[in-house]
């Protein structure tokens, strides 16, 4: 790849640094995975290296049944994803958060025990569902804090993205299941039991019983809707609208994608030219 100023003008090696780390946070979040450009070489007017950059970036290899919404064949979808982020991440004010979200989602994507999934994806959505509600919607951190549980930020930042927060039975038959049990004063959604469960991890008082034998695959279930979960509401954060791959039932065809819920039955299908 080429990185180019639009108006064609020179640029300076630290002026590329935050170009370089989108694309690798963009990229290895596209593929659940630490990927990175490899070996950028700056060129003068006439073409001639004047800079170049040796060190290597965090990569990975990846790990076996990780969670991966971007389809690798719908390469214009990467390139939406790949500039929206740049467009943000030159602005020093959202680097944290952005850089933040991304490595959250790659490291939740597949990266260590089940249980430090959910424990790194939700870390992640309440970063999101502050900036979202709190920094950009303007709700006080009196309601936010005091007045909204966990589950109900989460909803709340889920309809803003008109991302759905039933728990399928079919899709995730354990979940729905271990909702049905869920305290009175909680509704039997995906936001509440993917919280019930990620609070049973942190405070774990006789529930390695409901956790891991009454419900089989609730762990995994629970992951699955959390990564979903992050992974939409980051792209609704970046205004991406192209498709993804849903990730509350692993498996299936590669190629099985969707619109994001933000743009479906608004938009006709992408060009891929």
């Amino acid at each position: 790849m080429e990185i180019r100023r639009t108006n064609g003008g020179p640029f300076a090696p630290a002026e590329v640094e935050p170009v370089l780390d989108a694309l690798h946070l963009g990229m290895s979040f596209a593929l659940g995975r630490w990927v990175a450009p490899a070996l950028p070489v700056g060129l003068d007017s006439e073409d001639r290296p004047v800079w170049e950059q040796w060190g290597a970036r965090h990569c990975t290899a990846g790990a076996p049944g990780t969670l991966r919404w971007w389809f690798e064949q719908r390469d214009w979808e990467l390139a939406e994803l790949l500039r929206l982020l740049v467009d943000r991440f030159v602005d020093p004010d959202q680097q944290f958060s952005l850089r933040f979200l991304l490595s959250s989602a790659v490291l939740s994507a597949g990266d260590g025990f089940v249980e430090q999934r959910i424990m790194t994806a939700f870390a992640a959505i309440e970063h999101l569902t502050w900036t979202r509600l709190v920094t950009i919607g303007r709700m006080s951190r009196t309601e936010y804090k005091d007045r909204l549980r966990a589950h109900e930020r989460l909803s709340r930042a889920l309809a803003e993205a008109a991302i759905m927060d039933g728990v399928d039975p079919a899709a995730l038959p354990a979940l729905h299941e271990a909702a049905q049990r869920l305290p009175p004063d909680l509704p039997r959604t995906g936001p509440a039991i993917a919280a019930h469960v990620r609070n049973m991890i942190v405070h774990p008082t006789d529930h390695e019983e409901k956790l891991y034998r009454r419900d089989d695959g609730l762990i995994e279930q629970a992951w699955c809707i959390s990564q979903h979960y992050l992974v939409l509401l980051v792209l609704h954060h970046l205004a991406y609208t192209g498709s993804y791959r849903s990730m509350l039932k692993p498996g299936g065809w590669a190629g099985n994608v969707e619109p994001v819920p933000w743009t479906a039955g608004c938009r006709g299908q992408h060009n891929p030219t």
